[in-house]
């Protein structure tokens, strides 16, 4: 008896790790990376003036973002999402916060970027998913889509490559998308 309900748990835990991401944008799971799943993805995006990706960002964010499961956190400085550097003379133009709560399960994922500005006049955001809750190993892909859904919605032309995590060894940084 004891058997059997050791591998029903075992099943039930299977299980929920199977359906803990809602697909599309599953496929990088990652495994304990940063002593927890995690993932940060670097978004190229030539057309998109510095100028007009906070205000983007915060459109798209403030929304609830592509699936209505995203609200920004207050930044350090108490603005709403995303704070400006460009006052400091320093190499990055934003920085920001954005929770995602997960559609299945319910749990809520905290999103760190970053934004600096292209030698060719484009933007650069550099995103971090971290699963909140403590003893997340494995996320099932959840933190990749995380940034990607928010981040793959800005534009129509941009790159992504993975920085590490991600379910990626960190020594192969692969260019992932190109659209």
């Amino acid at each position: 008896m004891n058997r059997l309900i050791v591998i029903f748990a075992i099943l039930a835990f299977q299980a929920a790790l199977i359906r803990a991401c809602d697909p599309p944008n599953c496929d990088k799971p990652d495994c304990g990376t940063c002593s927890n799943a995690c993932c940060k993805v670097a978004f190229e995006y030539p057309h998109l003036a510095i100028t007009d990706a906070a205000p983007l960002i915060i459109k798209t964010g403030g929304s609830g973002g592509p699936d209505g499961l995203y609200a920004f956190a207050t930044t350090n400085d108490g603005d709403f999402g995303i704070s400006d550097y460009r006052k400091y003379n320093i190499s990055i133009s934003f920085m920001g916060q954005i929770y995602h709560q997960t559609r299945v399960n319910r749990y809520r994922d905290t999103i760190d970027f970053v934004v600096v500005p292209l030698k060719n006049g484009g933007t650069r955001i550099e995103a971090f998913s971290i699963s909140e809750i403590g003893g997340a190993w494995c996320d099932a892909g959840q933190n990749y889509k995380n940034v990607y859904l928010l981040f793959s919605s800005l534009g129509p032309k941009f790159t992504s490559s993975i920085m590490f995590g991600c379910g990626v060894n960190p020594s192969n940084q692969n260019a992932l998308n190109s659209n």
